[in-house]
């Protein structure tokens, strides 16, 4: 038996589908661990999708080529304008989200690229061009939602929005989408997968993984940095920092920066002003599983204010010592070009000399000869 259009369209973007349905979100989300403004942030980019979402429903019930279709597109249009629609007021209301911050909060990328891609698949007119992205949206949240274990959280927030996205009726819609695109997707079969492919990359808010929760989506209001002079950088010596230097130093530099005392202020070295030690640090405290935001800030300092001065305190020897060779190498450079001076000199001093004993004595033999013969 064929594998079904659906499944070839998902094995395509099996990697980003997995990184989406198996989102460390999700799993906060299954705990009910989310925090309230990581929530807030969450919905907001959610509820924005919700004016385009209707647009491509209603491209998809004009371009139905059966009266049935039509019929299914009509009922989950009238579920998503009341049921879901109530959903977001409520949650926004318990999460205290006024409408001034729902207007205020900017849209993220992945919220700016999937509303696009939707109104893209709407204005094509096309009705596989439609299912193709409306497969994307629901049997994606639908193959998340249904691995959330039981019994749900307790605050409802965090539990209708699971159940939004896996009851029966959501399940026979999907069901019904794949059905749809299985039967009309082969003929179009690269914009189809064009379309598919793109909607999974930017299926919100999984198409960037966070360190942290709190990364799921971008705000407005600005980070807090910790103070710190400029040009300056206070290094721990944890496993992270350590992880870091390992990566892009050597011993010398290494045993230098952690000294006994255990925190030392230090300029940032080139690796910083490249962002090699940045990229490092990461890695570095993922394996340590520490407060990898605070030190990523301190770098993002460090970076930004451009120190000159290196950690290592081999750097003076080693320029003396460079300048040292160099005069070693052009001492004896100038001596060669004078002793070969000097030799050139000699050589054309005998030659000349050697010259005139030749005429000389060719002078003696002629004056000679004209003797005998007188």
């Amino acid at each position: 038996m064929p594998e079904r259009f659906t499944e070839t369209l998902r094995t395509t973007s099996e990697l980003g589908w997995s990184h989406a349905v198996q989102h460390r979100f999700v799993n906060e989300l299954f705990a009910g661990a989310v925090p309230d403004a990581v929530m807030a942030r969450y919905l907001i980019q959610d509820h924005r999708f919700l004016d385009s979402f209707l647009v491509l429903l209603g491209a998809a019930l004009a371009s139905a080529d059966t009266f049935a279709a039509r019929l299914r597109f009509g009922r989950f249009i009238g579920m998503v304008s009341a049921e879901e629609n109530t959903y977001f007021l409520r949650a926004f209301e318990a999460l205290g989200v006024t409408k001034a911050r729902r207007a205020a909060d900017p849209d993220t990328q992945p919220t700016i690229g999937f509303k696009a891609i939707m109104r893209e698949a709407a204005d094509t007119r096309t009705y596989a061009a439609a299912l193709s992205v409306l497969v994307v949206a629901e049997w994606l949240y639908l193959d998340w939602a249904s691995r959330a274990p039981h019994p749900l959280p307790n605050n409802f927030v965090h539990a209708e929005w699971i159940t939004l996205h896996d009851n029966p009726n959501f399940r026979g819609f999907v069901d019904f989408l794949r059905t749809e695109l299985d039967r009309v997707g082969p003929e179009h079969e690269d914009l189809c997968r064009d379309l598919f492919s793109r909607a999974v990359a930017l299926e919100p808010p999984f198409s960037k993984p966070p360190i942290r929760p709190e990364f799921l989506l971008r705000t407005s209001a600005p980070r807090r940095r910790e103070q710190t002079a400029p040009g300056k950088l206070t290094v721990p010596t944890d496993q992270a920092v350590k992880a870091a230097i390992a990566a892009f130093a050597g011993p010398m530099v290494r045993n230098r920066l952690f000294p006994a005392e255990g925190l030392r202020t230090i300029g940032p070295p080139q690796h910083v002003r490249r962002g090699g030690w940045r990229a490092a640090l990461v890695r570095g405290r993922l394996a340590a599983n520490g407060d990898l935001r605070r030190r990523s800030d301190r770098l993002a300092a460090a970076h930004s204010a451009q120190a000159t001065r290196t950690v290592s305190q081999s750097g003076p020897r080693d320029t003396a010592a460079r300048t040292k060779v160099r005069r070693l190498v052009w001492g004896f450079s100038c001596q060669v070009v004078i002793f070969g001076f000097l030799a050139i000199l000699c050589s054309e001093r005998e030659c000349r000399s050697s010259s005139r004993r030749l005429r000389s004595g060719s002078w003696s033999t002629r004056k000679g000869s004209r003797d005998r013969n007188a």
